[in-house]
């Protein structure tokens, strides 16, 4: 894999957390606008950390949109001007920055959701839609989570062949192949002067 298809899967990599986010982001302040919309919510302990938890993780995903595109726009402006080893590890660092962001974001509406549920007012609540965003939010940023960490991992440990190994590999291939060939033809004489050796000492016999 060539140092620009690196560069573009990094960068298709950060749009796609970027765009989760930004789901995330909205379903969490929709969810927390929803959970206000149920009578006397502020009254009641679970509603209103639900509330806080799920304005936490609106307010950590729309920073973390906002860091992503810069980190994106810094990445493209000297990771193109910097050695592929460098570059290499600042997309890894990135990533990894990415990738913990997404968890915590995912995790705060997660929580929001659980409060949600453990209320005495989780029905009505539910029935606003609160509940049901709410796990909206949280799944599609642990979800995006699994898949940029999978993805980064793929990156890591897949190192394919480059095309100087391929031929290596080949021409070793052939030569294996010759080499088993003349042993065989060898054996194949081998066999041929022995029969012809039985056959004259039995013309002598």
């Amino acid at each position: 894999m060539g140092f620009i298809a690196n560069i573009l899967i990094d960068v298709g990599l950060f749009l796609f957390a970027g765009g989760t986010l930004v789901v995330t982001s909205v379903f969490a302040v929709k969810a927390a606008v929803e959970v206000t919309d149920v009578d006397d919510w502020d009254k009641d302990d679970n509603l209103k950390k639900a509330h806080s938890w799920l304005t936490w993780a609106s307010v950590a995903g729309w920073i973390s949109v906002a860091l992503i595109i810069t980190l994106v726009v810094l990445y493209l402006v000297f990771g193109l001007e910097t050695a592929e080893f460098t570059a290499g590890l600042v997309a890894k660092g990135l990533l990894l920055l990415t990738l913990a962001v997404m968890v915590v974001t995912g995790s705060f509406a997660a929580v929001g959701a659980s409060f949600i549920d453990k209320s005495s007012k989780s029905s009505e609540a539910k029935s606003e839609g609160a509940y049901r965003d709410a796990i909206i939010a949280a799944v599609s940023a642990l979800l995006g989570a699994a898949i940029i960490g999978g993805t980064f991992l793929w990156k890591m440990f897949h190192k394919p062949k480059k095309k100087g190994e391929e031929k290596k590999d080949e021409t070793k291939r052939q030569i294996e192949e010759l080499q088993k060939k003349l042993v065989e033809e060898k054996e194949a004489q081998i066999e041929a002067k022995k029969a012809e050796f039985k056959a004259k000492t039995r013309k002598l016999s």
